[in-house]
């Protein structure tokens, strides 16, 4: 709901009789009569939401949902035609899979404020190409309103951070530590194969992008400039260079840079999504998801780009080579909880865990040994190794905190990958992301919840342990996405289509 500026009249979303889609509607606040004002088609999706008055109360601007996600129309307050200005939100700088909740105009009605994936500026005739990212915002922000020089809006109070876990031995962990660390989200970590420094993502400017910090989480240092969703990065084994996926023209595609910065350098360019990058450990290939075809599966291509091959036919997403080089070990999906794997020389498919648990599809690593995988997630996330030999399972640590859903959530230092000895002579480390948790008033309430986030696990709005402890995509594309700040925990409180 949300009034005109002469104070007359009010705006609002309503189901009109008989309809199970939204619509707009505007009350005469004197004589208290309604009309309906938007008539959506029934191919929309729930209809028409979230509306905003122009300053001059002439023009309606509003949320309507489509197939594709939201988009933003516009139509004379005393009714009319309406007109479009995004499509399958692709204008908001390119960006596929935008989840808006809320929009406002500015003080003079040039421009339209959005929410959702962090604030977002339009034009409001919808003659600008894209839309421009409101700065320092993180990743999610929504329901802005403006008054005079005044901007408000809400927003989750959750922190994803990076988190170091020292290894006593396979199966004994010392306490965590923070390692990287922000007001904003820091997620996807791996060290690099020197062990001097790590690669992780970061919204701290306001958009996902690609950063490396020393070893020890000191002097961060932004590598990628692209203003749109980056994550997943993966070192190759010289250390020279990062592989990352990113969505600079509203599909996901894969990136590479130098490890000191610099220009990318596009490996993708198909019409399908291509995400979760990893070195061959030869680093003769790049494996990534892809969901050409109609459905996700594990593909690989030369390091310096060229064709791809298929490499698994029923299902696979992140995926990684085996310090062994016998097996590549991949989750199925982003929805699909457990871990399989198939010879590097080819052969079939076996199970060999059922954790992770859906959503929670990069938080696993191989070492020589066994497998370090996540089998709880929230509230408190447990973190389990599985003997190659024994095929025992082991606890090594349950968190303070819970983890974060849609991340590439757990990498090992490469002397625990080497390491072929229960018995380590030098501190062997696990990193993680992790979230810490925010109990607010209405989290203690803890209303049941009932949706799924970024096509797994029951986890809060949005979005994952190097340990990232902290979740989409998203979406997928939040996947490349799914963030977070410090947010209530994963049993906490549940608005618009997302829970906590």
């Amino acid at each position: 709901m949300v009034w005109a500026s002469d104070g007359k009249t009010v705006a609002f979303s309503d189901r009109p009789v008989g309809r199970s889609h939204y619509a707009l509607f505007s009350l005469d606040v004197a004589t208290l009569s309604a009309r309906q004002i938007t008539f959506p088609p029934e191919s929309s999706n729930f209809g028409d939401l979230h509306v905003a008055f122009s300053p001059d109360a002439r023009t309606l601007a509003f949320l309507r949902g489509t197939k594709d996600g939201m988009d933003v129309y516009v139509i004379p307050a005393a009714g009319g035609s309406e007109r479009r200005l995004t499509f399958d939100n692709r204008d908001l700088a390119g960006q596929r899979s935008v989840w808006l909740v809320g929009l406002t105009y500015t003080s003079d009605g040039h421009d339209i404020i959005l929410g959702g994936n962090g604030l977002w500026r339009i034009h409001a005739t919808g003659k600008a190409k894209r839309a421009e990212p409101v700065r320092g915002l993180g990743f999610t922000a929504f329901n802005p309103y403006i008054r005079g020089n005044r901007l408000v809006y809400g927003a989750p109070t959750w922190d994803a951070n990076v988190y170091l876990l020292p290894l006593r031995s396979e199966t004994d962990a010392g306490e965590p530590r923070k390692l990287i660390a922000s007001t904003f989200l820091d997620a996807d970590p791996q060290p690099s194969p020197d062990g001097r420094h790590v690669v992780f993502l970061s919204d701290r400017t306001g958009a996902d992008e690609i950063w490396k910090a020393n070893s020890d989480g000191s002097t961060p240092m932004q590598l990628t400039f692209l203003s749109s969703y980056c994550g997943t990065p993966r070192w190759s084994g010289s250390g020279r260079d990062i592989v990352f996926s990113a969505e600079p023209q509203g599909n996901a595609d894969l990136f590479v840079i130098s490890a000191d910065g610099g220009q990318p350098r596009q490996l993708t360019t198909d019409s399908s999504n291509e995400t979760t990058p990893n070195y061959s450990r030869d680093g003769r290939w790049i494996y990534f998801a892809s969901d050409r075809g109609g459905s996700w599966n594990v593909w690989k291509m030369p390091a310096e780009g060229g064709p791809a091959t298929q490499v698994t036919r029923n299902g696979g997403f992140f995926a990684s080579e085996s310090p062994s080089d016998q097996y590549l070990y991949y989750a199925k999906a982003l929805d699909a909880p457990g871990l399989w794997r198939v010879p590097l020389s080819g052969g079939s498919e076996e199970k060999v865990l059922d954790s992770p648990p859906a959503g929670f599809w990069g938080y696993w690593a191989v070492s020589v040994n066994g497998i370090y995988y996540v089998d709880e997630p929230a509230p408190r996330a447990r973190i389990r190794f599985r003997n190659f030999r024994t095929r025992r399972d082991s606890v090594v640590k349950v968190m303070s905190n819970a983890a974060w859903i849609g991340s590439l959530g757990m990498s090992l230092s490469p002397s625990t990958q080497t390491s072929g000895s229960p018995r380590f002579t030098t501190l062997k480390t696990l990193k993680m992301s992790a979230r810490t948790v925010a109990r607010t008033e209405r989290e203690k309430t803890k209303p049941e919840l009932s949706q799924t986030l970024s096509g797994g696990g029951k986890v809060r709005n949005t979005w994952g342990i190097t340990n990232v402890f902290a979740s989409p995509l998203r979406r997928i594309f939040r996947l490349p996405g799914l963030v977070e700040k410090t947010c209530p925990s994963i049993e906490s409180w549940k608005f618009s289509s997302f829970t906590h």
